[in-house]
């Protein structure tokens, strides 16, 4: 009948040599078939879990992307004037980031404040580094949230560097959350664009910002998602914006 649903439980395992992976496995039920894909987690990981979920819950969030549109901000109807985002996204209850897109500098068309800063693996690679770690600057109380849908081994490289760094600070969305909106994406790829290879469709981290503010917020306002085309008139500027924001970070994250 094409009901969907999903169970998650926890797992012990060994790797053979008697040290004990902690994980957690996702089983998805699709009418009258079933798929199991385990999340291993080293130790250290699992450590710095709280027992219980944060019971956060705002009245309206701001997912900002990383669109170098955002520069440009938007015409009021009444005078034809512009006026940028920057305070617009900051009054908001939670503001999410993704990837550590730079605000210093860009207060006036991003605002300051960020809440959550979504980041994929290979910007967590990055901020492990010891030259990376110069880079995430955020307001107080910012916190790093960390996906991976795909390959749970990518926890492992540099984790225990960064919990070190992000101590209380960081965030590991539940894969059984992270991996239903992985296949939401999916179907509507394959609704909106039919017959496209699965390897042109693959989720931004922009969508799982979206996906985690959805959980969390009454509302939700999406800034600088936009695909990038400099308005007429301003192309000296668009080179500035795409090294500030869409070259360095993505459009969407």
């Amino acid at each position: 009948d094409g009901t969907r649903a999903y169970v998650t439980y926890t797992l012990l395992s060994s790797n053979g040599d008697g040290a004990k992976r902690y994980g957690h496995a996702l089983e998805k039920f699709e009418a009258s078939k079933s798929q199991i894909g385990e999340y291993f987690y080293p130790p250290s990981l699992v450590q710095t879990l709280p027992a219980d979920d944060a019971r956060w819950r705002f009245e309206s969030c701001a997912v900002v992307g990383n669109s170098g549109k955002l520069l440009f901000g938007r015409r009021r109807e009444d005078d034809g004037q512009v006026e940028h985002f920057g305070r617009e996204i900051d009054e908001h209850g939670a503001v999410f980031r993704i990837n550590g897109a730079p605000t210093r500098g860009f207060e006036k068309y991003v605002g300051a404040r960020t809440t959550f800063d979504v980041s994929n693996h290979l910007n967590l690679h990055r901020l492990s580094l010891k030259a990376g770690r110069r880079t995430w600057t955020r307001s107080r109380g910012a916190r790093m949230v960390v996906f991976e849908s795909t390959s749970y081994q990518q926890y492992f490289h540099g984790w225990d560097r960064l919990v070190a760094r992000f101590s209380g600070q960081l965030l590991v969305l539940a894969p059984d959350l992270v991996a239903a909106h992985y296949e939401l994406w999916c179907r509507l790829v394959e609704r909106a664009l039919p017959g496209a290879p699965p390897e042109n469709g693959k989720p931004t981290s922009g969508w799982f910002a979206a996906a985690m503010a959805s959980q969390v917020c009454d509302s939700v306002t999406l800034y600088g998602f936009d695909a990038w085309d400099a308005p007429e008139g301003h192309e000296a500027s668009a080179t500035a914006s795409k090294r500030g924001h869409r070259r360095r970070h993505g459009g969407g994250g």
